[in-house]
């Protein structure tokens, strides 16, 4: 989501001029436009309430303010309406919308706002001491990394900020700033990768955030990044055998046992899970052009033994890959003779019917995928590829 976006932001009106529906999975569309040229310098959408923060007047850093739209009611709403202030970095949570906040009468500080009561709390940011805006909210939890000094080096921890009780607590070890670290959280459990005993790669840790039980998940050899989580199941890219090799591997949670989803190919990476299913791409150099190809793969963790299958037929290079439960969606690269970046649509695959389709088809040949939940998909197209000018909503369902 925090691909900056070029669009023009409004109500809500109709898709009949923009753009021909080409799936019978997917619904209605609508599109948000016409109101003010801005761009998304970021937002967070939760499936039903999407966030933003947009610039304006020619981008002069004068004031941002967040902004939310409202799917259900197709509205438009300025939640910050400052006159004075810098909004940036908003993030929406299951309790809570977060963003940083900056002026230059007041020390910066972190904005935490009730979704219900819409009541607001305030942090200063330095008091947290937060190297840099990259953070996630986890229920009433606000989790950061910490910036540190320590034996003349600049290092960083994982820490979490409970926002009800206004105290915080450390998660990781403290590692050198040139190790990152990376987080994902459920609200009760925080998994994260970060370099503690090796000069290269990572392992991956838990964080119990309620009995503050910290526990080893996997220390093979190499870098183990990309973490997704759904349920019981975090899922990760492995790269045991070597840097430029990597696998998919799989951590059931309830069992504290780690397991094999896909070995047998080279270079497969990133992988997404919703329920039961996990997709990820692979990744094949061609000799001697050295094209990239792109796949995608599917595997059924509650299978046995797990059998990955391949959905796309295309060989093109894909994107932004996501998933939601039956459905999944990918940017997909036209080459066509073309720069890689020239051409792009999106594409998508139906689990239960195993169908791949083409998610949309317009106007345009540049359509990117902002975000997918709840059965809810956000995309934006364009005639240039330096601007997004209209954000589109659609629904996917069988």
């Amino acid at each position: 989501m925090g691909r900056i976006l070029a669009f023009l932001l409004s109500v809500i009106v109709p898709c009949s001029s923009f753009g021909v529906v080409t799936s019978k999975y997917i619904k209605n569309e609508s599109v948000i436009e016409d109101l003010c040229k801005s761009i998304i310098i970021n937002s967070s959408f939760d499936g039903k309430e999407l966030y933003f923060v947009p610039t304006k007047d020619n981008c002069k850093l004068i004031k941002r303010d967040v902004y939310c739209f409202n799917l259900d009611a197709g509205k438009l709403e300025n939640i910050t309406n400052t006159s004075d202030k810098l909004e940036y970095e908003v993030m929406v949570g299951e309790k809570y919308i977060a963003w940083f906040e900056s002026s230059r009468s007041d020390p910066d500080r972190v904005v935490f706002m009730n979704r219900t009561t819409k009541n607001k709390k305030y942090i200063v940011r330095d008091s947290l001491r937060i190297r840099n805006v990259s953070y996630a909210l986890s229920g009433e939890y606000f989790l950061y990394r910490k910036f540190v000094s320590k034996d003349s080096m600049v290092s960083h921890e994982l820490w979490a900020y409970n926002i009800e009780k206004e105290s915080e607590m450390q998660i990781s070890q403290t590692v050198p700033y040139t190790h990152p670290i990376e987080y994902i959280s459920d609200g009760r459990m925080v998994f994260y990768s970060t370099t503690v005993n090796k000069k290269n790669g990572s392992d991956i840790f838990s964080f119990n955030l309620e009995t503050l039980e910290q526990k080893s998940v996997c220390t093979e050899v190499g870098a183990q990044k990309n973490l997704d989580l759904k349920g019981d199941i975090l899922v990760w890219e492995d790269h045991r055998k070597g840097s430029w090799d990597s696998d998919i591997y799989g951590y059931r949670i309830s069992e504290g046992l780690v397991f094999t989803i896909d070995t047998s190919r080279y270079c497969t990476y990133a992988p997404k899970i919703s329920g039961n299913c996990v997709v990820y791409r692979a990744v094949y150099e061609s000799p001697p052009d050295r094209k990239s190809t792109s796949y995608i793969y599917l595997a059924d963790t509650s299978s046995n033994p797990i059998t990955p299958i391949k959905l796309s037929s295309s060989e093109t290079p894909k994107d932004n890959l996501m998933i939601d439960g039956d459905f999944l969606l990918w940017v997909d690269y036209k080459r066509k003779n073309l720069p890689i970046l020239e051409e792009y649509t999106i594409w998508g695959y139906c689990v239960s019917d195993r169908i791949e389709f083409e998610a949309i088809s317009g106007k345009t040949s540049n359509n990117w995928l902002v975000d997918f939940k709840k059965g809810i998909f956000l995309w934006s197209d364009s005639e240039d590829l330096n601007y997004f000018d209209k954000i589109h909503i659609n629904t996917i369902g069988r």
